[in-house]
């Protein structure tokens, strides 16, 4: 219960437009030391995992919410895969974006609404909370206010078995 009163109050206070320090920021580094710290996780629970970061892909956000967005988005894909499956990240520069992909197997996805994942407390049923460290529905909110207080924009997609999490952010170009 603790735990949810807590993600609780760090929704309402990414919501109260909290102080952020946008400036210019490194995502490579920040997406690459995200990824140092999941690879255990994935592998402890089972799980495949890659990651494809490009080098030198610089953003307009907060180095420390970036962080806790891509972690966001990791934890999500680690806890919703399917045993024995697959969880990437990859960070790419695409025209005047940086797009952070992360995917995670899920064969049951094609039943799944991908378009309510982002809804507050939105669980789809039991049949998609398929490891006992499930969450509360309340971290992909999250992440989407993060992104939207970067004025980035943030997706999720069915695809070949895997569902894929998309952040857009515009990069910062010299």
């Amino acid at each position: 219960m603790t735990k949810l009163i807590n993600y609780l109050v760090s929704l309402a206070r990414l919501q109260e437009q909290p102080q952020m320090n946008i400036i210019p920021v490194d995502a490579s580094a920040v997406v690459d030391k995200a990824v140092a710290g999941f690879k255990n996780v994935a592998a402890n629970a089972g799980h495949r995992f890659e990651a494809a970061v490009a080098p030198a892909i610089t953003v307009m956000a907060d180095e420390n919410y970036l962080y806790e967005l891509v972690s966001i988005l990791i934890d999500n894909a680690n806890k919703y895969c399917d045993p024995d499956g697959t969880v990437s990240v990859q960070l790419a520069a695409v025209k005047k974006n940086a797009v952070l992909t992360v995917t995670n197997s899920y064969a049951k996805g094609a039943q799944v609404n991908t378009k309510r994942f982002f809804e507050r407390f939105y669980r789809e049923n039991k049949a998609r909370t398929l490891s006992k460290n499930a969450g509360y529905g309340i971290g992909l909110s999250m992440a989407q206010t993060i992104v939207h207080n970067f004025n980035g924009r943030i997706s999720a997609k069915y695809a070949a078995g895997r569902i894929s999490l998309v952040v857009s952010l515009r990069r910062v170009t010299k």
